[in-house]
């Protein structure tokens, strides 16, 4: 009965161990939040951008107005990431369109912890 009992306790504490394992492991870090912010955009799907954006953000999108038909996110690529412990700073290079226009720019990304997951809260955008 000991080694029933011991076997069980054992399942119990490896499941746990598991669950919690792939919670660190599969988690997405930071850009990984930032790229998924930058696709929606791109893809203009705003469920998607609604699932990255903090809280307080989420009144700003309104699904008829959230895209402005002359401007597109063509193309962008991560070239900085700075995480702590519940913020985090992400910066990317893009290539989009303005007014019928190929612009290139910066856009960084400051991101906070909400309930355990990383959401992009401001984004700021210069053009070059």
């Amino acid at each position: 009965m000991l080694i029933a009992g011991a076997g069980a306790l054992l399942l119990l504490l490896c499941c746990g161990f598991g669950v919690f394992g792939y919670r660190v492991v599969f988690k997405d870090d930071a850009e990984d939040v930032a790229e998924k912010y930058l696709s929606a955009v791109q893809d203009r799907k705003v469920d998607d951008l609604r699932a990255v954006i903090c809280a307080s953000e989420q009144k700003r999108i309104d699904d008829d107005d959230a895209w402005d038909d002359d401007e597109g996110l063509l193309d962008w690529e991560i070239t900085s990431s700075k995480e702590r412990e519940n913020s985090a700073t992400v910066t990317a290079e893009f290539t989009g369109t303005d007014n019928g226009k190929v612009r290139t720019g910066n856009i960084t990304m400051t991101l906070l912890k909400e309930d355990g997951d990383w959401k992009v809260c401001d984004v700021d955008e210069t053009r070059d």
